[in-house]
C-alpha cells in the first residue's frame, strides 16, 4: 500500500489545482506526502484520521494564506 503517493504525482495534481484556482500555488508536494504520511501514523481512529484529513484539504484550498500559522517566515513563528 502506498500512503500518500509518489512526490511527482503529487506536485501534477497540485500544479493542476493552483492552475484551477483551486489549490494553493506554494505548496510542495514532499510536504504533503509528508502530513499524509504523519496522518497515517499518528492513529488508528479512522474519524479522528477524517479530521486531521480535513485540516489537511483545508491548508491547501486557495485564499488560505501561507504567511499564516507556524514555520519560517510565517506570524504564528517565533523563534
Amino acid at each position: 500500500m502506498v500512503v500518500g503517493g509518489e512526490p511527482a504525482q503529487v506536485g501534477t495534481l497540485l500544479t493542476a489545482g493552483a492552475a484551477e484556482g483551486a489549490l494553493r500555488a506554494d505548496v510542495l508536494p514532499d510536504d504533503v506526502v509528508s502530513t499524509l504520511v504523519g496522518i497515517f501514523l499518528a492513529t488508528d481512529d479512522h474519524e479522528q484520521a477524517g479530521r486531521m484529513l480535513g485540516l489537511l484539504v483545508d491548508g491547501l484550498r486557495a485564499g488560505t494564506s501561507a504567511k499564516r500559522g507556524c514555520g519560517p517566515g510565517r506570524s504564528g513563528f517565533q523563534t
